[in-house]
């Protein structure tokens, strides 16, 4: 059985990629099958606009151009930027997602 985990991280992956009707279509049978997993309760997500109010880890450009700003929107750049760093620095993005999985 797939786990609610998976799920949630396929549904981040395509939330965050262009709106083309196959992507939507994809998004839209992932939130079926997650919000009808054995056991889970039915319930809306609650949508709050989250905002970078904090610079953990220090004060570097990156940190202060991103204070209160919408995350959403700042990781929509920052996916932008991975896209690139694929294509020119595999082994860099590689190693940048490794990282995230591990948080």
């Amino acid at each position: 059985m797939i786990s609610r985990e998976t799920l949630d991280r396929a549904i981040s992956e395509h939330e965050s990629g262009d709106t083309s009707y196959a992507n939507c279509e994809r998004l839209a049978w992932l939130y079926i099958v997650r919000d009808h997993l054995p056991g889970e309760a039915q319930k809306e997500p609650i949508k709050k606009e989250k905002t970078a109010t904090s610079a953990p880890g220090g004060d570097s450009d990156f940190l202060k151009a991103i204070h209160g700003k919408d995350v959403e929107k700042a990781l929509n750049v920052i996916d932008e930027v991975m896209q690139a760093i694929q294509v020119l620095q595999p082994k860099l993005y590689n190693a940048a997602l490794e990282r995230l999985r591990d948080l």
